[in-house]
């Protein structure tokens, strides 16, 4: 695990001070698979990468405003335009989020011409699609269906009480409980569909169910929500209530609440319930954690309880402080997050550089800060999950596309186990010996080992060389030379191969003239 502790001499056992690459589970440490960029054309040579989205089996990624899509249930598919799809080729972003289809085909109209009058179901009309909406916040959005047919969603001036398809330009959207919400173009409002109608705005109507002849008198704005000034950044959901959902800006945060007991035109109002004085850096940067929500605000990554919507946000709470060091003094830009595989995954700058700080949901901590080898800043995660398929995407800001853990290469982990120390700090550790007991060696390869007194690396390092099949405790012995007071111990490898714990022996200077006061300091890692 990796709880951060401002003395790393009083780590608690299965704890450590820094840790790159690597996982724990079952009680052993182990590297992970290296990211694999995707080459296919015409995605490599794109100039700007704009989004990139699950459909089912398939992934969507939007590059120079066409959309590419391969269908990864089939091994041999490659990337493939998408016909009627042209979006904007300027904006950094297309936005888009998946859509049930309409569940509630009834035509509606009112009692009378009061907006809070009663709402009355009629005839049936037809059903809308479900699919992917797609915004560039210029230009009428786009459904890419199941069938990876593409068209034009109907505008204010399309729509009948027969065909009750409008949808307005927007930009970050989210589906929720049948609603579908739309953040506005320049980002102040949040449009909403009719309950149990994704694809339609129509919220407000006349008596006879009709619309509005103008949609500046009866379309989406008239009856949109906003929580505050500034734009919004992110709109998100929370998994632990299925009504409301998270709203920022930078500065602010709010939980965003229906209100049933105050209808217009039969759907409710909203309440914003605030959450605290900073807000999502970006439409990507917020992530649901075991009932917890998380996202990443410009100075550190900020929580808050979902579940019974604690509204004191801090970068200082359990989950956050053991990983506040490495984003102490950093504003953070380019952010994501997502979960995945039992993991949340918050792309950050750090103080070692761009990663992906990487939270174990099972273990209820963080437990790496992976750093990519010649692999710019994450800004956007997406995730593909059929019965067949379970995959991990990323997109950087310099536009290039990567399966993650994919390769067959392993990134080099990093473990900085913690310092050792006597229990009297006049007397000085001079560690002799290194024990690392592995399991489940599935290669060749060998360990660094690199020695730390006071927190500075020595120059004095050694490599322990392991076996394919290997079950057992490597030892090495460390040149008498070394002494501190605080002594330490970073284990770098990148073979398929876990480490079950680790041992270092060390004798107090005293011990040189006299072997009753000798110490021995050890930390054992995952012994559970």
């Amino acid at each position: 695990m990796l709880p951060l502790v401002a003395d790393s001499t009083k780590l608690q056992p299965h704890q450590y001070s820094r840790a790159h690459n690597l996982r724990v589970r079952n009680g052993v440490v182990s590297t992970i698979k290296a990211p694999v960029r995707i080459m296919d054309f015409p995605i490599r040579t794109a100039t700007k990468l704009q989004g990139h989205y699950a459909l089912g089996s398939v992934h969507i990624v939007f590059a120079d405003g066409f959309a590419y899509c391969k269908d990864l249930s089939d091994q041999t598919s490659d990337y493939q335009i998408i016909d009627d799809v042209q979006l904007s080729s300027t904006v950094n972003v297309v936005y888009a989020t998946t859509v049930s289809e309409s569940s509630f085909n009834f035509a509606r109209s009112r009692s009378n011409d009061y907006k809070e009058s009663e709402i009355h179901y009629t005839e049936r009309v037809s059903g809308l699609p479900s699919g992917l909406v797609c915004q560039d916040g210029s230009s009428q959005p786009i459904v890419i269906q199941s069938n990876l047919v593409a068209r034009r969603l109907g505008d204010y001036n399309h729509w009948t009480p027969e065909f009750p398809e409008y949808v307005p330009i927007g930009s970050l959207m989210l589906e929720l409980n049948g609603v579908l919400y739309i953040i506005s173009s320049d980002h102040r409002s949040i449009y909403r569909s009719v309950s149990g109608r994704p694809l339609d705005f129509m919220v407000n109507i006349r008596s006879d169910g009709s619309k509005e002849p103008l949609e500046g008198n009866g379309g989406a704005e008239t009856v949109s929500h906003a929580v505050g000034y500034s734009p919004i950044t992110c709109i998100g959901k929370l998994n632990a209530n299925r009504v409301v959902f998270f709203v920022s800006t930078l500065e602010n945060s709010w939980v965003v609440q229906p209100d049933y007991s105050a209808l217009i035109f039969g759907e409710p109002v909203f309440n914003n319930i605030p959450v605290g004085a900073t807000g999502a850096v970006g439409p990507f940067a917020f992530a649901d954690i075991n009932g917890d929500a998380a996202f990443v605000d410009t100075t550190g990554i900020r929580s808050f309880n979902a579940v019974s919507q604690d509204t004191n946000v801090g970068k200082n709470r359990p989950f956050s402080a053991a990983i506040a060091p490495f984003l102490r003094d950093i504003r953070q830009v380019a952010s994501a997050a997502i979960e995945f595989d039992d993991y949340i995954f918050f792309s950050v700058n750090t103080v070692y550089g761009y990663g992906v700080l990487v939270f174990d949901t099972i273990l209820d901590v963080f437990v790496s800060l992976d750093l990519y080898s010649n692999i710019g800043p994450i800004k956007q995660f997406c995730k593909v999950i059929s019965e067949t398929v379970y995959k991990l995407f990323f997109i950087t800001v310099d536009n290039k596309l990567y399966e993650a853990f994919a390769s067959g290469q392993r990134e080099i982990a990093e473990l900085h186990v913690g310092d050792f120390s006597s229990s009297d700090e006049k007397i000085d550790l001079h560690p002799w010996m290194i024990d690392v007991n592995i399991l489940n060696s599935q290669d060749n390869g060998n360990f660094l080992i690199i020695p730390t007194v006071e927190k500075v690396q020595s120059i004095e390092q050694y490599s322990i060389a392991y076996k394919l099949g290997d079950n057992k405790p490597l030892t090495v012995d460390i040149a008498r030379s070394l002494t501190g007071w605080r002594v330490g111990v970073i284990i770098k490898w990148s073979g398929v191969v876990d480490i079950s714990s680790i041992r270092m022996i060390s004798e107090t200077q005293e011990s040189i003239v006299s072997t009753d006061q000798k110490a021995r300091a050890y930390k054992t890692l995952m012994e559970n």
